[in-house]
């Protein structure tokens, strides 16, 4: 037993959590495109790629990025973004390669309706599915359908996410890191940005949003408005897709160990005023018609196998969540960490539930992991770059 005990704690956790984060959420396209092979060949391949990058090759990476080089990466990756977007875009949209994504359009309509003070979840996309984003994903799109698509608002939270990574790791070389693997090695995450999905955003800002609220309630010295904000952008965000909303007790749990109770009653009660006054609106406006409610069925189509599926498994993730939340310290890592489990089990439940559907190995639903993408591949990589300090010391 200690033999046993003395072999797992040798183990890199940190990084296989990592390369989990990263690579499942992508097996959905890779299995598209490649087939199961394609998956075996991606799994074993990325993985090995991560495992030699990080034994031999990160430290001669983070070293040669100096802070002029740095910067230069970083505007030169940017407008290899930008101009990807503009060539294949239309590329993604016209059919040539594929059917391409609605979500784009989805969100686009939505809210051009919602700016027309009509309400926004009655219209169909063209592959005639109806609307999937909740209240808050509208709001945040109306600059950018302002100026002419939602699609454009990838690229500003790309933006925000290096640099909410920046001030995470203290260490600007660790942050463009993370961004840089994400976009080579995780191609869920690419083929939403060319085809303009609303969920690499979602994505994003939820997760901004967690780690910026967290980081300003805890702090003392932080105004009483900028608090008060954070926390109604955090309810903001989390009035976009139904999920997000499993996660507000391992925020609730961060707040009390940070600032104690009084503090974060008060600022979970405004998140969740706002997630209720931007949400509850549309949906008693027309019941019927509040066409988020259909992604319910995504997990409904397993009720052969699991009776109540839709039910079932967001209450055992949520339970999971509550359980973690008791657990939880005052590192931003462990809370992201957390916020990556309670995401991924509904689509880890999924993918097996959807292999056992159809007698043969799965990997489709796993798409719908792209937002602990984000959360896992942050939190594991400060986890990774804590255990390098400790053992240089």
């Amino acid at each position: 037993m200690n033999k046993l005990r003395i072999y797992f704690s040798q183990i890199n956790w940190p990084l296989i959590g990592f390369i989990l984060s990263l690579l499942i959420p992508s097996t959905a396209v890779v299995q598209k495109y490649l087939g199961l092979n394609g998956v075996a060949a991606y799994l074993v391949i990325a993985s090995l790629i991560m495992y030699l990058g990080y034994k031999y090759v990160l430290s001669k990476i983070i070293q040669f990025m100096t802070d002029k080089r740095l910067l230069w990466l970083v505007v030169v990756a940017f407008l290899v973004l930008l101009v990807l977007f503009i060539i294949l875009y239309p590329i993604a949209n016209s059919g040539l390669l594929g059917s391409g994504s609605d979500r784009d359009e989805a969100l686009n309509i939505a809210t051009s309706e919602l700016l027309k003070g009509h309400y926004p979840y009655y219209l169909k996309t063209y592959f005639g599915n109806p609307i999937t984003p909740m209240p808050g994903s509208l709001f945040l799109a109306v600059p950018f359908v302002l100026i002419g698509n939602s699609a454009y608002q990838n690229l500003f939270w790309f933006f925000l996410f290096l640099y909410t990574l920046n001030y995470l790791f203290n260490n600007k070389q660790h942050g463009v890191t993370v961004l840089f693997v994400i976009l080579a090695l995780a191609p869920c995450v690419m083929l939403e940005y060319v085809t303009g999905g609303d969920l690499l955003a979602n994505s994003i800002y939820v997760f901004v949003f967690i780690v910026w609220a967290v980081i300003i309630i805890s702090k003392n010295e932080k105004s009483i408005w900028k608090k008060i904000l954070i926390a109604v952008l955090l309810g903001l965000s989390l009035s976009s897709r139904s999920n997000f909303i499993l996660l507000l007790p391992l925020v609730f749990s961060a707040y009390v160990k940070n600032n104690g109770w009084k503090s974060a009653i008060v600022y979970l009660a405004i998140s969740g005023f706002t997630f209720l006054l931007l949400t509850v609106p549309f949906y008693l406006y027309d019941p019927q018609g509040f066409s988020p409610l259909h992604t319910i069925n995504k997990l409904n189509q397993f009720q052969d196998i699991l009776p109540k599926a839709g039910l079932i498994v967001p209450l055992v993730s949520g339970i999971i969540g509550l359980i973690l939340s008791f657990s939880q310290n005052t590192k931003i890592s462990t809370l992201l960490i957390n916020c990556t489990i309670v995401l991924a089990i509904p689509v880890l439940i999924g993918i097996v539930l959807q292999s056992i559907m159809f007698h043969t190995l799965d990997f489709s639903f796993a798409g719908y992991g792209l937002p602990f993408v984000f959360f896992g591949s942050t939190a594991f990589f400060l986890m990774l770059m804590e255990r390098k300090s400790e053992i240089k010391k």
